[in-house]
């Protein structure tokens, strides 16, 4: 006996497809459409204003002090994600192999 019977899958793992209860392909793509689409005066304004403007151009140039400091905290910043991800791995290896009983030191 299925305990699922009735239940409205998105996603059929038997047929492998959507089924036709799905709202992905129906409603989703139209409404992100007509959202894009339904500013005041349309999409380009918006673009323009958000993405395009040129309000603080000039206001501010990076110098020598500031490659300076942003260089090195950069690099250190790379390094301890680095060693992060090493730490991890070890995290890793040690659960996957916790079964594994070595002998005493």
């Amino acid at each position: 006996m299925n305990a699922n019977r009735g239940a409205r899958y998105i996603f059929d793992p038997v047929k492998c497809k959507f089924s036709p209860n799905s709202l992905f392909m129906s409603d989703l793509i139209p409404t992100a459409t007509l959202a894009a689409w339904a500013t005041p005066r349309g999409i380009g304004p918006y673009i323009r204003q958000h993405f395009l403007d040129t309000t603080f151009r000039g206001l501010y140039h990076a110098n020598a002090f500031d490659v300076a400091l942003l260089v090195p905290y950069f690099i250190v910043l790379i390094l301890l994600a680095g060693y992060g991800m090493h730490r991890y791995r070890l995290v890793y290896l040690y659960y996957k192999h916790r079964d594994r009983t070595g002998g005493a030191f």
